[in-house]
């Protein structure tokens, strides 16, 4: 059976293009499976089949009207096309209102009664059974309206929208017979529709020019010569512009233009009136604030599907934590948090809490974390933290230390690719920018020395700071492992930790070499090797190995690759490429007690202290340098401050990894204690000691050489004792 609509004769299809433009068609009369309607162009009538008709309608492309549109009034016909939701919520109601005197008339018209008659008898029968509904959802609408302009006013908003707004007034007076056949007039007229009731304040007055323009050879904006151009030049050089004025001040400035340059002011409302019609809030805010917040405030994003491969992309980022906490001589300061998250799983693979400023040696810190296997057995937590390996691309925000060298090359030889974002763009990687916002509030804000939604009057977060840096980090680990990683995630449908776990199944781990991560992660430069070793940062390292190196074809001049621990200077590996298999060897300082432990940040405060010791042009020796640390560490353990405490970090891990890679860490049991100077040519199976092999057996190597060197600063050491202690004093005291 073949379907088709029901349409009168007079009724009115408008019919939507592929292109967006709308075609009307008047339906003239009916034939067999078909209708002829005439249409507004030049091709007149024409048939239209059943099938033809059915098929435009069920793919939404025809809007029917009970009327012949072609015979109404353009402004009503304006009216009728709007969605009867566009308009104000005012007018809405009193096109209701009006609706129940139309459809009463019709009722009464039925019945027999005259419609002068029934016109009367709806008027004053329908405002007397509605007037006390009427009026009380007048009232609930106006106590409304009271508020949106109270809370307008507290955001700013401007006094162009205010009197836009203010012209929208409900009246519940009785209406007169004859008003009420001009209402059920037009409603009949236009196919008893509700849109051709409401109120047309907007087509009232005279919207013709009343001023002349000369836009089109006005060459100077600043130079206007009419009141148009008048008034585009005051709405874009005073009003929008920062610090942001009242629109009354805008328009004294234009009446101060208009007569300097012999132009007929306009009334402000006028004034008001342009700006409200050819500018728009975004252009308004551009105008204000840079096309980039504007961008941000009035662009719509979309979610971007989550990757379907395990560690396939990781967010990496850094923030300085809500909380206060004390060190262990009882300073108090902010720590930072660098994290990484999996787009895949939402789950967080590596972390790092410390004093020391986001840098480079952060991140290596938080990248040794997410790729080693972590061991939270002894930490009391209730679930186990799976997440390792290596991860295919770590997504940055185009920090400095996502953009040095040792980075780049850390992910060549370790094989995850680098994206670094636009700057200033975090809604690119909005996973970890969230994680941040969930753990300020779900962790931080409920704990002493919280500097979140407090009032310094009557809370001060540094003097109730009562934790140590690792009960905040156990917080953190708990908070992530046992509640974190088993809720369920909005983005994902089920808990990170499940989602780890069934993409594990499937696909495994990607592996990573942990006993060189330590080495492919380091800081990496590029230096000579000169007749005494390899001079970096005020320091000296050399051993045989590096002595062969210099001695093979092109040694002398070549700038070798090097790596170094960014919180041990002891020790520094050189890449030796001279071999068919290239390997690292380890080269030890030659002046441990300067060296071994000495972190990238006090090295480079020894280099600078170092420096001042001196007189310019002298040569840093390793008693200077000596001399250097001592001073610092003083002022260190005396002082107080941000730099203090990023002077005492030491690079610690958040918890225990597979295999312990010699590195500090802040949870669980006291990790094995680096060899002292007088120890690293010590035995390769000492305990305590689980260097790699190859370090152990350079630093064996060494070992006399050094233990010759230490005997002689520690001679260097009593000459110099006196000198030493003179200058800290000065220094104290400064």
């Amino acid at each position: 059976m073949t379907r088709f609509l029901r349409l009168a004769t007079g009724d009115t299809l408008i019919e939507t293009m592929q292109d967006g433009a709308r075609r009307r068609h008047v339906v003239v009369r009916r034939l067999r499976s078909a209708y002829v309607l005439r249409s507004n162009d030049e091709r007149g009538e024409r048939t239209w089949t059943d099938d033809d008709l059915w098929d435009r309608h069920v793919r939404g492309a025809l809007e029917h009207f009970a009327a012949d549109l072609t015979q109404l009034d353009a402004k009503i016909v304006n009216v009728l096309e709007a969605a009867f939701e566009s308009w104000p919520k005012q007018l809405q109601f009193r096109a209701h209102c009006k609706e129940q005197y139309c459809l009463y008339v019709d009722q009464l018209h039925r019945r027999g009664v005259r419609l002068m008659a029934a016109y009367e008898r709806a008027a004053k029968t329908i405002f007397r059974r509605n007037r006390e509904r009427w009026t009380l959802l007048a009232n609930r609408q106006e106590g409304e309206r009271a508020a949106e302009r109270r809370l307008r006013a507290r955001k700013g908003v401007s006094v162009i929208e205010e009197q836009e707004n203010d012209k929208l007034v409900v009246t519940l007076d009785q209406p007169s017979l004859y008003t009420v056949r001009l209402w059920h007039q037009r409603w009949v007229s236009a196919g008893r529709v509700i849109e051709v009731l409401i109120d047309r304040y907007h087509d009232r007055g005279d919207f013709k020019p009343k001023k002349m323009s000369k836009l089109d050879v006005q060459q100077d904006e600043s130079r206007p010569l009419c009141v148009y151009g008048a008034m585009g030049w005051i709405a874009k050089s005073v009003y929008m512009k920062m610090p942001r004025v009242p629109v009354m001040h805008a328009y004294r400035q234009l009446k101060a233009l208009c007569t300097d340059r012999g132009i007929d002011c306009i009334s402000h409302t006028t004034f008001y009136a342009f700006i409200r019609r050819y500018y728009t809030d975004y252009e308004e805010y551009k105008a204000r604030h840079g096309w980039k917040a504007a961008y941000y405030r009035f662009k719509l994003f979309s979610r971007r599907e989550a990757p379907s491969t395990l560690l396939e992309e990781v967010e990496v980022d850094h923030t300085l934590l809500d909380v206060f906490v004390r060190d262990p001589n009882g300073r108090v300061g902010r720590p930072w948090l660098t994290l990484l998250l999996c787009r895949a799983t939402r789950c967080v693979v590596g972390i790092h809490i410390g004093f020391d400023v986001p840098s480079y040696a952060t991140l290596q810190r938080a990248l040794i974390h997410a790729i080693s296997p972590k061991d939270v057995s002894a930490l009391g937590l209730k679930h186990d933290w799976p997440c390792s390996g290596v991860m295919g691309a770590v997504i940055t925000d185009r920090g400095l230390e996502f953009l040095c060298e040792s980075f780049v090359a850390a992910g060549r030889r370790i094989g995850f690719a680098i994206v670094n974002l636009p700057g200033r763009c975090p809604h690119l990687k909005g996973a970890v920018e969230r994680f941040f916002g969930s753990i300020n509030v779900r962790v931080l804000s409920y704990i002493d020395g919280t500097t979140i939604s407090r009032t310094p009057q009557h809370y001060d977060p540094e003097a109730k700071a009562r934790f140590s840096l690792a009960d905040l980090t156990h917080r953190i680990v708990e908070w992530v492992v046992d509640h974190y990683h088993q809720e369920a995630h909005e983005a994902l449908g089920c808990a990170p930790a499940a989602r780890w776990a069934e993409l594990e199944a499937t696909q495994g781990i990607p592996p990573a070499n942990f006993h060189l991560l330590v080495i492919l992660l380091g800081e990496r430069v590029n230096r000579k090797v000169i007749n005494t070793g390899i001079h970096w940062e005020g320091r000296t390292y050399k051993s045989d190995e590096l002595e062969k190196l210099r001695k093979q074809r092109g040694g002398l001049n070549k700038d070798w690759e090097i790596r170094c621990d960014p919180y041990d200077r002891g020790e520094v590996w050189v890449l030796d490429d001279t071999i068919k298999v290239a390997r690292w060897i380890v080269v030890p300082a030659v002046h441990q007690r300067t060296a071994r432990g000495i972190t990238r940040f006090q090295a480079r405060t020894h280099l600078r202290v170092g420096r001042q010791l001196v007189p310019k042009g002298e040569p840093l020796t390793d008693a200077v340098m000596e001399e250097a640390k001592s001073l610092a560490d003083a002022e260190a353990a005396s002082g107080v401050g941000r730099q203090v405490l990023r002077y005492s970090a030491d690079g610690a891990l958040a918890t225990p990894v597979v295999g312990g890679m010699s590195i500090p860490v802040i949870l669980g049991s006291a990790p094995a204690q680096r060899g002292e100077a007088g120890s690293v040519g010590g035995s390769s199976g000492a305990p305590g000691d689980d260097r790699p092999t190859q370090v152990r057996e350079a630093a064996a190597s060494a070992g006399a050489a050094s233990a010759t060197d230490l005997a002689t600063a520690s001679d260097e050491d009593a000459e110099a004792s006196e000198r030493l202690q003179t200058l800290l004093d000065e220094l104290l005291q400064v």
